[in-house]
């Protein structure tokens, strides 16, 4: 006797090829439980069907069940070893179809689970049924995504088909399952079909939530439906390159499986065809992974973690769909360092960039990658890998060591750097990366290639010309047989030049539009080509039809907006190579003032700097140069030395050189101008050198720059820059301890003409001053002036960190006074302020001194919770300012508590921080706290 029981879709029971009818529902119902669960109680029976029936009677109901039911089958189901336990007996030949390996759940289910069966008044007989279907649903959509990529690199298009749209059916609103639909019909040339999916989905989302699909779908659409029909022999459109992209899709495949873990680097020269291979190898996976791109330019090598910002545009995109909620900290560190991973709204009041350190951002993203990677399969896709910045190579490194199942592929030219080489070898020592270079054609490989390329075959002198001068390299190959096909080479001479040919032809406009995106190293936005090109914007717009058709432009979509490009570099350096230098002078000005005209005052304005020292610098533009160099460095270096500066919305911008390369760069474009232009940009420049020397602890140099900025400021009468000068030389007072001379200082500032924000700080100096001469009480009324100062300037938050410090320093007022209840806490009431607004450089200072103040009054754990926050955070940031104090103190805590290794640790620490501040006080505190642990 064999028995058969479907419960996928429509459940029946089928004894010996029979259907059979069970006489009641609830035996059907109970069949079905006890089949699917394999082993269940008596009690969970009674409570899943008859749980709005009293107790006895349930049970009653139940002897009847399953009487009734072995009546109808004639047989005995069931096996009771005991009276409380009901399974099924598996001595009989029975097939329950949810006990079957994957193969056959793939192959049967169809997204539902005992469909059209119900149960009257069975509440929980229902509510299980749903959890079982959903439990089915999650493991078939786990199950398809992985078969349906082996399917399609199989060829088996249709069994992949099959299994998509039942994924469809469980999941109407799955973006990624309609991408995976999309590329299927592609691969079958179904392309009404892709069609139909988009606009099925986008009539869903529209009508049930009044959205669009997302960037990722709309650009994966338009990518299938718009891309040229490819040949039907997929081999075809590896031409030459089978062997590597047989490699590659390996590599692809285990990475989908989640059993690769090495990344993969196409190498070879410019024009032999590594972007091509790539993107053909990922087209095959764009619905297996959420492929991250970036490119790298030579004109953005210097920028730090620039190659990252579009990586964190399309990160963005991918948190959201996800629902991921990550920290406030988390945000506002990322939308810091990458402008493009959020539309930040709200004001971001935080230390600058400069105070964090990378090993903390490294971490925030290794962190973030780890989230994403459990959810997504990601690839990261990195064109021109040998232009990468040294510091967003540092985090790729970092992300590859300690991110589970993330990988990375990219191109790189023959070009290699000192930093690029030890990134490798790492990789290469730990078997983390594969290579696969790239050779150009031989010649009959060179003619075989034409021949594919051309609809009618070519000359064999035609062949031999283009072989000689493209030397077999891809590119060359391609451009010469398409000038050749277009009729564009004057055939009638000697062929001209593979890239002139390309260019014959042209209309004027034509040529005139592609002087202007020759300008710009990556992309050209299309409004602002149009206020480049004023000529009506219909023949602009068939100007660009035309030339995307010539294959020389290619539209991208980016941000809800269209940007234009070269469809490969070299076409681009070659018009840029043509264009006379009066010319591209003036069109890089011209860029230049329409991009000024963008800048907004937030922290995308960074990027915006970037492009105008591009510009400025093609141009000669010496002053224009300067000008935007010293404000892109600014928002890196222009830090208020003393600690507690306001905190304004600051842009990212961490750099890969020291600040003394970037100084000697600065000084040799001071050189090529007349002084007399340029004496306001040598005064910026500096005051952000005199802060940097005097933060550092080189007092000379600082004070030297200092001596000259008064000048400056007193010859042309500038109480602006006079006052910052002071400040700056009473810092260096602060941090030298040279009391006697701060009220020199305080009065030449107080002849100054003052606004409120000067006078606020002038009061906050003269609290100082006070505080450091012995003066307390006095020094608490300046401090609270400052405070009322501050408040009522009433920007928001913005001056929340010197609020802060005030605080504290009303808090050392006590303190110096024995006063420890009330120094406690005025620090506190500094520490909340910091935590309401995530400023860590501030915390890190307030809990130092309240870990002081805990310390003096015998409070040691309370004590000891100060400092290790404290030195939690001066981990986070780079700053030096008062470390040593809790090393120090967290060093002795450590020792006299009898962890003695990890104390005399954070000792030798609190030493050497201590000597390179150069604070005589700090200095003797660390050397007494020493002695007091000997003695």
């Amino acid at each position: 006797m064999k028995i058969q029981l479907q419960l996928y879709g429509k459940p029946s029971l089928k004894i010996d090829e029979q259907n059979i009818e069970i006489s009641l529902k609830k035996s059907e119902a109970l069949l079905y439980y006890v089949a699917y669960e394999k082993r269940v109680t008596r009690d969970e029976l009674v409570g899943v069907i008859w749980s709005d029936v009293v107790d006895q009677t349930a049970k009653k109901n139940l002897r009847n069940s399953l009487y009734r039911l072995k009546k109808d089958l004639n047989l005995e189901l069931f096996y009771c070893p005991n009276k409380h336990v009901v399974e099924i007996d598996h001595t009989l030949e029975i097939f329950v179809e949810s006990e079957m390996d994957d193969d056959y759940f793939l192959a049967h289910y169809s997204g539902k689970f005992l469909e059209t069966f119900s149960l009257k008044e069975a509440d929980n007989y229902e509510k299980w049924r749903l959890e079982v279907e959903n439990t089915l649903n999650q493991r078939y959509l786990k199950l398809a995504f992985a078969k349906t990529s082996d399917l399609m690199l199989e060829g088996k298009n249709e069994e992949a088909l099959k299994i998509a749209l039942v994924m469809r059916k469980i999941d109407e609103f799955d973006e990624a399952i309609a991408r995976l639909l999309m590329q299927i019909y592609y691969k079958m040339g179904q392309y009404k079909q892709i069609t139909e999916v988009y606009a099925q989905l986008k009539q869903l989302l529209d009508d049930e939530m009044g959205i669009q699909p997302d960037k990722v779908t709309r650009d994966h659409y338009y990518g299938l439906v718009y891309a040229p029909h490819e040949a039907k022999d997929e081999g075809l459109r590896y031409y030459g390159r089978q062997r590597e992209a047989m490699t590659i899709e390996k590599l692809l495949h285990q990475s989908a499986l989640g059993q690769n873990k090495q990344s993969l680097i196409v190498s070879g020269e410019a024009g032999v065809g590594k972007s091509k291979l790539l993107e053909e190898c990922l087209s095959r996976y764009d619905s297996t992974f959420k492929i991250l791109k970036t490119t790298c330019y030579p004109a953005e090598s210097s920028y730090a973690y620039k190659a990252w910002n579009d990586v964190f545009s399309q990160i963005a995109g991918i948190v959201e769909e996800q629902k991921i909620e990550l920290p406030l900290f988390t945000k506002q560190v990322l939308v810091k360092f990458f402008p493009g991973f959020d539309e930040w709204t709200g004001t971001v009041y935080m230390e600058n960039t400069e105070s964090i350190n990378s090993d903390y951002l490294e971490k925030l993203t290794a962190k973030l990658f780890s989230r994403l990677l459990k959810s997504s399969r990601l690839i990261l896709y990195i064109d021109d890998l040998q232009w990468m910045d040294p510091l967003s190579l540092k985090l790729l490194l970092n992300l590859v060591n300690h991110v589970e199942g993330f990988v990375f592929i990219a191109t790189l030219r023959n070009e290699f750097t000192e930093g690029l080489d030890d990134f490798l070898g790492h990789l290469y020592r730990y078997e983390r990366l594969l290579t696969i270079p790239l050779e150009r054609f031989n010649k009959a490989e060179t003619f075989e290639f034409m021949d594919f390329l051309s609809d009618t075959p070519l000359s064999l002198e035609l062949k031999e010309q283009i072989f000689r001068e493209s030397e077999g390299n891809a590119f060359f190959i391609v451009e010469g047989t398409v000038a050749i096909t277009q009729d564009t080479a004057d055939k009638g001479h000697r062929f001209k030049g593979i890239l002139d040919s390309r260019f014959i032809g042209l209309d004027a406009g034509e040529m005139k539009l592609l002087v202007i995106a020759a300008m710009f190293f990556d992309e050209l936005e299309f409004e602002l080509l149009n206020k480049l090109y004023t000529i009506d914007e219909d023949l602009l717009l068939e100007y660009i039809q035309s030339l995307k058709r010539r294959f020389i432009l290619k539209e991208i979509e980016h941000d809800g907006g269209i940007k234009l490009k070269f469809t490969h570099h070299k076409l681009r350096e070659h018009v840029y190579g043509q264009t006379a230098s009066a010319k591209k002078k003036i069109l890089h000005n011209r860029i230049g003032g329409l991009l000024e005209e963008q800048l907004c005052g937030d922290q995308k304005d960074v990027l915006i700097f970037q492009k105008l020292i591009y510009h400025y610098q093609s141009a000669g533009n010496i002053v224009k140069h300067l000008t935007y160099y010293l404000r892109y460095l600014k928002a890196y270096f222009d830090f208020s030395h003393e600690l507690y500066p306001e905190l304004v919305n600051q842009m990212p911008a961490i750099m890969d050189k020291s600040p003394e390369d970037y100084f000697d760069e600065l000084e040799q474009l001071f050189l090529k101008i007349e002084e007399e232009d340029a004496i306001e940009l040598r005064a910026q420049f500096m005051h952000m050198k005199a802060r940097y020397y005097i933060r550092n602890g080189e007092y000379v140099q600082g004070m030297d720059l200092i001596d000259k900025l008064v000048k400056i400021g007193l010859e042309a009468h500038d109480d602006e820059l006079l006052f910052k000068a002071y400040v700056q030389w009473f810092y260096y007072q602060i941090q030298t301890e040279r009391i006697e001379n701060m009220s020199e200082v305080i009065g030449k500032m107080s002849r100054l003409k003052r606004t409120p924000k000067n006078d606020a700080v002038l009061l906050r100096l003269m609290g100082i001053s006070s505080l450091m001469s012995g003066r307390y009480e006095e020094a608490r009324v300046y401090f609270a002036d400052s405070i009322i100062g501050f408040e009522n300037l009433g920007k928001s938050g913005r001056y929340v960190l010197n609020i802060a410090a005030a605080y504290n320093y009303i808090s050392d007022a006590y303190r110096r006074q024995g006063r420890m209840e009330e120094a406690l806490e005025e620090v506190e009431r500094a520490i909340e302020l910091c935590k309401l607004h995530n400023i860590i450089r501030g915390s890190s200072i307030f809990n130092t001194n309240a870990g002081i103040i805990a310390y003096s009054m015998s409070r040691i754990d309370l004590a000891k919770a100060y400092f290790e926050e404290a030195l939690k955070n001066f981990e986070t940031v780079d700053t030096l300012w008062r470390r040593s104090e809790a090393e120090g103190y967290l060093g002795v805590i450590l020792v006299e508590n009898g962890y003695k290794e990890k104390g005399l640790y954070y000792l030798k620490e609190a030493k050497r921080h201590a000597q390179i501040i150069g604070t005589p006080e700090t200095i003797k505190l660390i050397d007494s706290l020493e002695n007091a642990l000997n003695h």
